[in-house]
């Protein structure tokens, strides 16, 4: 290696680092808004298909499996709020039993 080249990239990672930390002038962020606006953005005036949106839900959303203990049926959900609503509580009590690994129940 050659002498000093570790110091230049030393520079150049201690640069980025800067940007990432100092957000630009809100005049820049202000044109850069104004760009996208309106016509101007690629999605104006496209409205997704059901067909789309489901196809989203199942790739960003969480597959979440109801086991009914009294009918023994098991459904799946592509999200967790479908799955709270089908089963009436709020997504947050999905939510925490999916993290503390433990199951929820309750009568319906």
């Amino acid at each position: 290696m050659r002498e000093g080249s570790s110091l230049r990239l030393k520079k150049v990672i201690s640069i980025r680092y800067l940007e990432k930390l100092i957000p630009p002038p809100k005049e820049t962020l202000n044109r850069m808004s104004a760009a996208l606006k309106g016509k101007n953005n690629p999605l104006f005036g496209i409205t997704p298909s059901e067909e789309t949106k489901t196809k989203i839900s199942v790739a960003l959303g969480t597959a979440i499996e109801v086991f009914d203990m009294k009918t023994e049926v098991t459904s799946v959900y592509t999200s967790i709020r479908q799955a709270a609503e089908s089963i009436g509580c709020v997504h947050g009590t999905i939510l925490l039993a999916l993290k503390s690994s433990r199951a929820i129940k309750k009568d319906i």
